[in-house]
């Protein structure tokens, strides 16, 4: 099962982590008790993640002239700073933007802004097991917090306070500090964490790496996925057998009552059968006991189990997901590089390898000064491609304008136009779609130019300088310019 394809929840209304997909229901589980929500009421629109009072507030933090200062995370730390200058308030975003720059992030991650209830109060969004969990931040008598009565002088206090100590003093399941603050001023970062690489070749070490690591962490997921379902319903089947174990008890001590009324009515040389069969029910109704017990102990280590993998499940999904979406971004990248869906499957199945060897292809196609020659006319291309095998060829620009891809097929030098339109280069529409020469270049290094020309039946195998071809030097420039002005009519495709 590949789990790119789960739905995931990032930003859950409900207080429990977005679970996978399983078998059967746990409606026959105990729930995970949830804190009460405060007693202050929201008539927001957001779903905030309830908070329980604590018995003893949180002790004020003390007042000091703080002085601005940025802290490693480039956060500032002074108690006193602006609002507005702190890199984790976001202002009036909404809800759905909060989740979008939650997505993929780890635990601790967190932002502020402006609740959409009433004026001065705000939204405090924090990833917590894989999913988001909204606290409000209320606002009364110039202090800030989350339970009256409030307690920080201001709302950049209150995250300083809490980048230290953990949330459970409000909330036992809240055991997580501040930690990672969404900055407003990177957002034009990568959110994947993948960077473009220049070089094909690191860019096709780069997803090998990127796709071993998803398989790794793909499988290490589906089995916990099927460890999960398996433990789930070993859990229902206990429960099921615990329920015939009561049964079995209130069945056998509904027999043992009727023992003890039967012993004042019947005969004396009935009085040793009866003992003996009522002592033998009294065994057997212990024995059930003593079982059903057992079990009780089984089910409820087993179910603390299960709701560790639910837990694990849930911190492994975001960083599946992650490494899809850098798969999926340097799949798209290579495909730019001229690679086809094909190539790249040989890649990911073969490795390194594959691509060294594929197609016989050599590195030069990646050093553009091996075929494209910007001073190069026809008639020089023409004896540079003289005497070489099939499938050598270069880049040139034309005098006519636009380029002309000079190519040798069978002994002869064949020439094709160019394009270099607003989509990009090509040979003619729709085909115009390659963003550089070099793009279009290692496109055709692996597909022939047959649905261009039905007479080139080949790829481009060679670059010129590839093979060491020298240029030639007996004719002047200005020769070679009237021919080419005489030939450009003529012959090109």
């Amino acid at each position: 099962m590949d789990p790119s394809s789960l739905p995931f929840n990032d930003n859950s209304s409900s207080d429990r982590p977005a679970l996978p997909p399983r078998l059967g229901s746990r409606s026959a589980l105990p729930p995970i008790t949830v804190p009460p929500a405060p007693s202050v009421a929201s008539t927001s629109s957001d779903d905030y993640y309830g908070v329980a009072v604590p018995s003893e507030l949180p002790p004020a933090v003390p007042q000091k002239a703080h002085i601005a200062e940025k802290g490693p995370s480039g956060d500032f730390t002074g108690a006193n700073v602006a609002l507005q200058n702190a890199e984790w308030y976001w202002g009036k975003i909404t809800r759905d933007e909060v989740k979008d720059r939650l997505k993929v992030v780890p635990d601790g991650s967190f932002l502020i802004r402006d609740a959409s209830s009433q004026k001065g109060e705000y939204t405090l969004t924090i990833r917590k097991d894989g999913s988001d969990k909204l606290i409000k931040i209320g606002h009364r008598n110039g202090k800030y917090g989350f339970t009256e009565p409030y307690t920080f002088s201001s709302v950049v206090e209150l995250v300083n306070y809490f980048r230290t100590e953990s949330l459970k003093q409000y909330n036992n399941v809240l055991d997580i500090k501040l930690m990672y603050p969404i900055s407003r001023y990177n957002q034009e970062e990568d959110t994947t964490g993948v960077h473009r690489e220049s070089d094909i070749n690191k860019l096709v070490e780069q997803f090998l790496e990127v796709h071993e690591k998803y398989l790794k962490k793909s499988q290490n997921y589906n089995e916990m996925h099927d460890s999960y379902q398996r433990m789930e319903i070993e859990i229902d089947l206990k429960r099921q057998a615990l329920d015939a174990f009561h049964e079995a008890i209130s069945m056998f001590e509904d027999q043992i009552k009727l023992q003890e009324k039967l012993k004042v009515q019947v005969q004396p040389h009935e009085i040793k059968g009866l003992n003996e069969n009522y002592d033998i029910l009294n065994q057997r109704r212990d024995a059930l006991i003593e079982n059903k017990e057992k079990l009780e102990s089984d089910i409820a280590m087993q179910n603390k189990e299960f709701q560790a993998f639910e837990r694990d499940i849930n911190y492994l999904k975001p960083e599946v997901l992650n490494l899809s979406r850098q798969k999926e971004k340097l799949h798209g990248w290579l495909l730019q590089h001229g690679l086809t869906h094909e190539h790249i499957n040989q890649i990911m199945e073969d490795g390194l390898r594959s691509w060294a060897n594929m197609n016989n292809i050599q590195m030069t196609h990646y050093d553009e000064t091996t075929w494209f020659l910007p001073n190069c006319t026809r008639l020089e291309a023409e004896q540079l491609l003289a005497n070489t095998p099939t499938g050598t060829f270069l880049i040139r620009p034309r005098s006519a304008g636009h380029y002309a891809l000079s190519i040798s097929n069978n002994g002869h030098p064949n020439h094709c136009i160019v394009y270099k339109t607003d989509r990009g280069f090509g040979f003619a529409e729709p085909y115009n779609v390659y963003g550089t020469l070099k793009a279009l270049v290692l496109h055709y290094a692996h597909n022939s130019l047959e649905e261009h020309n039905d007479s080139l039946l080949t790829t481009l195998k060679y670059p010129v300088y590839g093979q060491k071809v020298i240029v030639p030097t007996s004719t002047t420039a200005a020769a070679i310019n009237k021919q080419e002005d005489q030939r450009q009519t003529s012959g090109e495709c």
